[in-house]
């Protein structure tokens, strides 16, 4: 059986019994401070879009740690205090440079697209829909691990660049969706 839907703010709202669920909006995955560069730095004939890629080497992604980050959702304008953190990723290779990314989202967060691009600088992808990888219509989970895809080679001018992004869902109390943020 569907639940009942309706458009409400730029919300799907979807009633489950004394809960809603919600789109929230994306979030694009911030690296620690220092590592995180923001989208529109790329140049006039690239992104000219609010997010964030970092930049790591495949031994710091082979590393136990791998690379990790948080979600940020409605950092318009890469305004990281006005963002809602959702949650954790981690991007972890293999020792054949095979990376995955693990989307690890806080209650009441779930993600419904994981899209995820590493490639060789300059970005010429913008559209996460571009992006080297890419899952939609997942089923509102907490926890979303990606199939791996290979580390790039790039030429001794470039550098590998990392961007993770996601659409998120809110469950909500009532029949109500908060204010949407992304």
């Amino acid at each position: 059986m569907c639940p009942n839907v309706d458009v409400h703010s730029n919300f799907h709202l979807y009633h489950l019994g004394s809960h809603t669920k919600c789109s929230l909006g994306t979030a694009f995955g911030y690296a620690d401070v220092g590592k995180a560069t923001t989208l529109d730095t790329q140049g006039v004939s690239t992104c000219k879009r609010w997010g964030w890629y970092s930049n790591p080497k495949l031994a710091e992604l082979q590393s136990t740690s791998g690379v990790t980050g948080t979600p940020l959702v409605g950092a318009g304008g890469n305004d990281v205090p006005k963002a809602t953190n959702v949650g954790t990723y981690m991007a972890k290779a293999d020792a054949s440079g095979k990376v995955t990314v693990t989307y690890n989202l806080s209650g009441p967060y779930t993600i419904t697209e994981a899209h995820v691009d590493l490639d060789c600088l300059p970005i010429d992808k913008c559209a996460p829909s571009q992006y080297t990888f890419e899952s939609n219509g997942l089923k509102d989970l907490s926890t979303y691990t990606t199939t791996s895809f290979k580390y790039p080679t790039c030429t001794s001018s470039s550098k590998a660049y990392l961007s993770v992004y996601a659409a998120v869902d809110v469950v909500a109390e009532g029949k109500a969706c908060p204010t949407n943020v992304g």
